[in-house]
């Protein structure tokens, strides 16, 4: 697998780790492809998330998030679909 589909990998794999975490999400975008920043560092993405309206700087990845301070809002058992929009321009609806 090429660096860059794996980046698209770890981005939706990311984005599915942040929704099992934070309810209210109507929208993530990634700003960048993402990769691991420094020797031992984890990989890490900057990402914009769309909650009520707002929207909110954040670092998502695999094994770390990191944000502006969000909302506070439980997920829902059965999420909302959320539209996710990757570095390349591709995007999708996740359930």
């Amino acid at each position: 697998m090429s660096e860059h589909k794996a980046n698209l990998a770890n981005q939706r794999e990311s984005a599915l780790l942040f929704l099992e975490k934070q309810g209210g999400v109507e929208q993530i975008r990634f700003t960048q492809e993402g990769g691991k920043p420094g020797l031992g560092a984890s990989w890490s993405v900057n990402a914009v998330v769309t909650i009520g309206g707002q929207e909110y700087r954040a670092i998502l990845g695999i094994d770390l998030i990191s944000s502006e301070p969000l909302p506070s809002i439980a997920p829902e058992e059965t999420p909302p679909p959320v539209s996710v929009i990757y570095s390349d321009g591709s995007s999708e609806v996740l359930p």
